[in-house]
């Protein structure tokens, strides 16, 4: 047990996964909050891979992301559906942690 890193210990890995399948996109995000700043992005949208390796690396946090969509027409669908889907996995891999500290004081 590593008992210098407490969220390891109450809650284990802080790693999610998700996919989203709309009529423009599709989306698969891996994150793991307690990486070293690694971004692994494929989206169409350079800016876009761009921000999400700032975001990686300035968050110390690892994510993976492949998104295709209707980048021909425009770009929103894209941004908008690869921004949720970190969105839901953040949320999902912070959830854990929430409900240990909240359970802790039951």
């Amino acid at each position: 047990m590593d008992s210098e890193n407490w969220v390891s210990v109450a809650v284990g890995s802080r790693v999610g996964e998700v996919k989203r399948l709309t009529k423009e996109t599709n989306v698969s995000v891996k994150i793991n909050l307690d990486g070293t700043g690694v971004a692994d992005s494929s989206t169409g949208i350079p800016f876009l891979d761009h921000m999400l390796d700032q975001l990686a690396s300035h968050g110390l946090f690892d994510v993976h992301v492949r998104a295709t969509g209707d980048i021909h027409i425009d770009d929103h669908h894209t941004n908008e559906d690869v921004a949720l889907a970190i969105g839901s996995v953040s949320t999902s891999s912070y959830l854990p942690l929430f409900i240990s500290q909240s359970s802790a004081f039951i």
